[in-house]
């Protein structure tokens, strides 16, 4: 695993996410939204109780997975496994979040509660629809995430809702990702969206496997910060086939 701020310097989760108070954390995005998870879970597992789940839906977690909407069996796995997943079957894959009562002693009794509020039919970059991403209230931190194994591939070929994506950004289905789509991509779709208002916004650029897209993020943050002036952390990350989901 890899993690470097906006300048290509090597950081870590600290400096990214503070649980001196607890922490709400909304995963927004795509292109390793499920990996991010698990990694932030699992780093912060050592010392904190930590809880996870989703609002849209995700794939049924193969460990520690909790799905009785039970508190009483969520208080007695939080206290024996590293971390709980939380949740109910939505289908016969993916699970989706428990009942208010269970969400809501779940948020109130981690340090660190981390959900996925968005989905992107596992596509590396997506504009969010109006009703995206499903944020919890207190929600106090959002990583936004984005695939650059999508650059330098086509809208059609590469974006969630293709027809959409190109729609909102007034670009063509057949034109090419570039550096400059990603950006606005996300200023357009997540740095200036009312559902983050008030939030900590933490844009995580990810799949960055070599020097070249190193860069490339770099040069992301660098347009970014050219035509907006919202507050947000950049952050480039990677992940080693071991760690991704």
């Amino acid at each position: 695993m890899a993690l470097l701020n906006s300048k290509g310097e090597s950081i870590k989760y600290e400096d990214i996410i503070s649980l001196k108070t607890n922490a709400l954390v909304a995963i927004c995005g795509a292109g390793g939204k499920t990996t991010t998870m698990y990694n932030l879970v699992r780093h912060f597992c050592k010392n904190n109780k930590v809880i996870a789940s989703t609002t849209t839906h995700i794939i049924k977690p193969d460990k520690y997975c909790d799905l009785t909407e039970d508190i009483t069996s969520y208080e007695n796995n939080l206290n024996i496994w590293p971390f709980l997943f939380v949740g109910k079957m939505a289908d016969s894959i993916r699970i989706q979040a428990p009942n208010e009562e269970c969400l809501n002693w779940a948020i109130d009794n981690s340090n660190l509660f981390v959900y996925e509020a968005d989905g992107a039919k596992e596509r590396p970059i997506k504009i969010p629809r109006d009703t995206e991403p499903v944020i919890l209230d207190k929600t106090n931190y959002a990583l936004i995430v984005v695939g650059l194994s999508c650059l330098h591939r086509s809208v059609y070929e590469i974006a969630c809702r293709q027809e959409e994506f190109a729609n909102l950004l007034s670009i063509n289905e057949d034109d090419i990702i570039d550096e400059n789509i990603i950006a606005r991509s996300i200023i357009e779709g997540y740095l200036t969206n009312d559902k983050l208002k008030d939030i900590n916004k933490i844009v995580i650029l990810n799949q960055a496997d070599n020097k070249e897209l190193i860069n490339a993020g770099i040069n992301i943050y660098d347009i970014i910060d050219k035509v907006t002036n919202v507050d947000y952390y950049g952050v480039i990350s990677s992940y080693d086939k071991g760690e991704r989901i």
